[in-house]
């Protein structure tokens, strides 16, 4: 509910302009990502990780959020940006 912690188990979604509202859930709320960039290893800190099932591409930017009880109304949790790994930053939960 509003408010409330992210945590593992939490129920995840993600509108992506290729793959449309799909859904998930938090694996892990606080992981390092590790990615190799042109032979180069960049580690980004303190992400939430998750699996979003039926994802593209083309759903890279897409908000990801959690529904709280009154609905309309959702918690902002980060931006979809790795179609394998499905991380998304977690800084600044907004509303």
């Amino acid at each position: 509910s509003d408010g409330d912690p992210i945590v593992q188990g939490v129920p995840i979604h993600k509108v992506g302009r290729e793959t449309g509202w799909t859904r998930g859930v938090v694996i892990s709320p606080n992981s390092n990502l590790n990615r190799n960039i042109s032979g180069t290893t960049i580690t980004i800190y303190s992400q939430i990780s998750g699996t979003i099932y039926g994802i593209n591409n083309g759903d890279r930017g897409a908000p990801v959020f959690r529904q709280v009880a009154q609905v309309p109304v959702v918690d902002l949790v980060g931006i979809f940006f790795f179609t394998l790994m499905t991380f998304f930053s977690e800084h600044g939960i907004a509303r």
